[in-house]
């Protein structure tokens, strides 16, 4: 049985799109972020996004 260590490059971790735009200093606030995602200004693969959607690494 192979176990991936949390620390695996290969890992993607997911994190909600309106925490990761504040975090990333996008936004001053969370609900700024949730205000501008639910606004339609924020798409996520060409698609129109939502403040829960988890984004991960390689998402454009």
């Amino acid at each position: 049985v192979t176990h991936k260590s949390p620390t695996d490059p290969t890992e993607s971790v997911a994190v909600r799109l309106d925490v990761w735009l504040y975090v990333a200093c996008l936004f001053r606030t969370r609900s700024e972020a949730q205000r501008a995602i639910k606004g339609g200004k924020v798409d996520i693969n060409n698609h129109r996004a939502k403040p829960h959607r988890e984004v991960r690494s390689g998402d454009t």
